[in-house]
């Protein structure tokens, strides 16, 4: 907790940004490398889809996955200013004076936390389970209730809701509760309180929408 306050405020967030923005490109250019290879995707759909064309989707994926990595800030700061407008209603509603910018940057430094997933990822796939499929990958989810079900025997619109519910998830809305506390200086209940009133009702409401989206379209 002492490096929430010590980033608030003596880093500054920009600075921060393109540190996270680095950190992210980084766990994606090592999972891209390292876990997701050619053998992955014929152990995936070798026996789905022609060698031929299956080569020639990898060789193409190859060549353009660098646009990931270009979408990473743009992302953020979507990402992270939808999340300070969310809080930012909250505040408002509860009469409680924080501005959009501490906001933000309290929202960028929580963002720190969904880097452990990725790292645990890595780990995992390199260490442990050496033999996996794309949808290994996708569906490994360190901490979440879907670990409480098998991914493969759920409705496809059940399986988002589910990785995002998880341990990393509570854990970034008690680090946003506490920065508040810091910047406003009131209890940190009071702050836990406004965070799981806007943020998660924002928070259901982009579930909610996804899973209407999946719905519709599969």
């Amino acid at each position: 907790m002492i490096f929430i306050r010590e980033v608030l405020y003596k880093i500054d967030k920009r600075i921060y940004f393109i540190l996270l923005c680095c950190a992210s490109g980084l766990l994606t250019l090592v999972i891209q490398k390292k876990l997701v290879g050619a053998e992955v995707y014929f152990n995936t759909y070798g026996d789905q889809i022609n060698s031929v064309l299956l080569k020639e989707a990898i060789s193409f994926h190859e060549k353009w996955q660098w646009i990931s990595y270009t979408l990473i800030p743009i992302i953020l700061i979507i990402k992270l200013s939808v999340i300070a407008l969310c809080l930012n209603i909250g505040c408002f509603m509860t009469n409680l004076s924080i501005g959009f910018k501490k906001l933000f940057k309290i929202c960028l430094i929580g963002e720190t936390i969904f880097l452990l997933p990725g790292i645990i990822k890595i780990i995992w796939f390199c260490q442990y389970q050496t033999e996996y499929t794309l949808s290994d990958l996708i569906y490994f989810a360190p901490f979440s209730l879907l670990n409480l079900f098998d991914a493969s025997q759920l409705e496809k619109w059940f399986i988002y809701p589910l990785q995002v519910l998880n341990l990393f998830e509570v854990l970034y809305w008690l680090v946003i509760a506490y920065g508040m506390k810091i910047v406003s200086e009131k209890p940190l209940p009071k702050t836990l309180k406004i965070v799981l009133g806007s943020y998660g009702t924002g928070l259901l409401v982009w579930l909610t929408f996804v899973i209407f989206i999946q719905l519709n379209f599969s």
